[in-house]
């Protein structure tokens, strides 16, 4: 339903917008193209559980521009199997931000009573960045709060984007080419492009996203006040309750939630999980996170270097076994491409910590590598 536009073949006439930045989900930091050096350090990966989640950041992506290019996700169930995304898009540094967002679907319908006027290419960049090949370019104002963007798939499918902002922001829509099934590649078929400008040098995009058929189960979306630690909240309404999503600043100190003030978190995220009766019927964090009596107090982050690398085994400099869930939990390795490997048991062995991966990794880790693991809870009440 949101798909990444990069399966065509190099000789395809589309072939330079499908590797141009405006044709992909992400920022744009001052109209100028990613370094082709970047390398993403993943930062979080939560593979378990009812709550998935993950962070990468890549400030490589503009070199000497960026200390910060982040992105958290979080994955939160739905009954009936249902799903829906919370994504935090962090960036530090620069003078302008564009976010790019475009989903399946020729069927669009812009926030009600939004107003847009045309507008040139030049206003979000150029050729080299794929502007040349958008169509219908148009600009308007859209207050700060909520605004919702639907895309219809087809009749029972919709992708519903909420674009959460405690600013008025500036706001393109475009058409440009989409996705196309592979037995008719050079079939003309639109995309709907949204884009949101803002001035840096720091933001953060938030926005939650539901795929839905039939009704949807999200009644409403919106950021919340936060006290303390410099943080930005998200509250999810559904049919069954109420989440919030909270994704903290890097440093110490404790978020609060004046609407709220039963929730306090001492971790870099947190979710807490709402009734319909307003009590807490799930945890989840990378640290610390309360909500009124129901705790939760996730193991310090792992840091280490590795000796050696012995097929699956690695032989680490950490001298005792930290105590945390090892099954299933993940190894981030600097400065790696493929920097996740999922770990299956722990043990002390000539008194040096050795980490066996799961037997389905592809290792490229050597010795002198230098890893984290994040580690992360979640509980029921």
């Amino acid at each position: 339903m949101i798909s990444d536009l990069g399966y065509l073949s190099w000789w395809h006439d589309n072939r330079l917008w499908l590797t141009a930045p405006l044709s992909h989900n992400l920022v744009i930091v001052d109209k100028q193209t990613q370094s082709n050096h970047r390398v993403a350090t993943p930062e979080l990966f939560a593979g378990n559980g009812g709550i998935l989640a993950m962070r990468f950041n890549a400030p490589s992506c503009y070199p000497g521009k960026t200390s910060e290019y982040a992105r958290t996700m979080f994955t939160l169930p739905l009954p009936g199997g249902r799903q829906y995304l919370v994504d935090f898009f962090s960036v530090k540094g620069g003078s302008e931000h564009l976010w790019t967002f475009h989903a399946d679907g020729e069927g669009f319908t812009p926030p009600a009573g939004a107003a847009f006027t045309p507008a040139d290419t030049t206003e979000v960049g150029g050729k080299e960045l794929g502007a040349n090949w958008l169509k219908n370019l148009r600009k308007g104002t859209i207050p700060a709060g909520t605004a919702v963007f639907r895309w219809q798939f087809d009749k029972d499918t919709e992708t519903v984007l909420y674009r959460l902002s405690g600013r008025p922001g500036t706001i393109f829509l475009a058409d440009a080419p989409g996705l196309r099934d592979q037995s008719t590649p050079y079939a003309d078929i639109k995309l709907n492009l949204v884009l949101e400008q803002r001035g840096g040098p720091e933001n953060v995009f938030a926005t939650v996203l539901e795929c839905h058929q039939g009704a949807p189960l999200i009644e409403s979306a919106s950021l919340l006040e936060t006290g303390g630690r410099p943080a930005t909240a998200v509250k999810v309404t559904t049919k069954s309750g109420t989440d919030l999503i909270v994704l903290a600043e890097p440093g110490a100190g404790t978020v609060t939630l004046p609407g709220y003030p039963a929730f306090r978190m001492d971790a870099r995220s947190g979710v807490v999980r709402l009734n319909a009766d307003g009590k807490p019927v799930t945890l989840w964090s990378e640290g610390r996170l309360a909500y009124g009596a129901a705790t939760l107090d996730a193991p310090a982050p792992v840091r280490g270097g590795i000796l050696a690398v012995n097929g699956h085994e690695l032989t680490t400099d950490l001298t005792a076994v930290p105590d945390l869930e090892w099954s299933g939990n993940y190894l981030n390795a600097s400065a790696h491409h493929d920097g996740m490997y999922r770990m299956q048991s722990a043990a002390l062995k000539s008194g040096k910590l050795v980490i066996t991966l799961s037997s389905s990794e592809i290792v490229r880790l050597k010795s002198g590598d230098s890893f984290t693991i994040q580690p992360y809870l979640e509980k029921n009440y």
